[in-house]
Parts: C-alpha cells; structure tokens; sequence
C-alpha cells in the first residue's frame, strides 16, 4: 500500500491531494525577487499571493502564488502587441 506522504524535490511532505508549500525564502528565489523583505512588504500591505502562519513560520500553497500570478499577468497585460 502506498504512503500519503511523498518527498518533494526540496524535501518537503506532501500528504496526497495537498498543493506544496513553499516558505518565505523559497518564493522569493522562485520568483526571482532575492529578498524574503519584498515578501514580507507585500505582506504588510496586502498585495501579494495568499499565505497563512504555521507554527510561527509563513508559508504560501503553490497554488495560491500560481494563481497569483496569474492574476498580475492578466492585470498587466493590454492585450495589445
């Protein structure tokens, strides 16, 4: 019978049917910010992707940033070329 838990490339659990979460950090190199401080001003302000607090550390779902970013795309998208 298979575990509900598989390892991830960064070593994080998944439990089946859950998206990964990502810290902090992670994010910021993922979307090439390189500062975990661009994340917590967007957090303060409230204009970045989804998060929530887990023990005292802030994690965002893959999910949530993929659909995030989605969201800025189609914001800054004209439709024109």
């Amino acid at each position: 019978m298979a575990s509900p838990q598989a390892s991830t490339p960064a070593g994080q659990a998944l439990v089946a049917g859950h998206d990964r979460l990502l810290t902090t950090d992670q994010l910021s190199v993922m979307l090439a910010e390189g500062s975990e401080d661009t994340l917590r001003g967007w957090r303060a302000r409230r204009i970045g992707p989804a998060h929530f607090k887990l023990g005292g550390k802030v994690y965002y779902r893959a999910s949530k940033v993929a659909e995030w970013i989605d969201a800025q795309e189609a914001v800054g998208s004209s439709g024109s070329m």
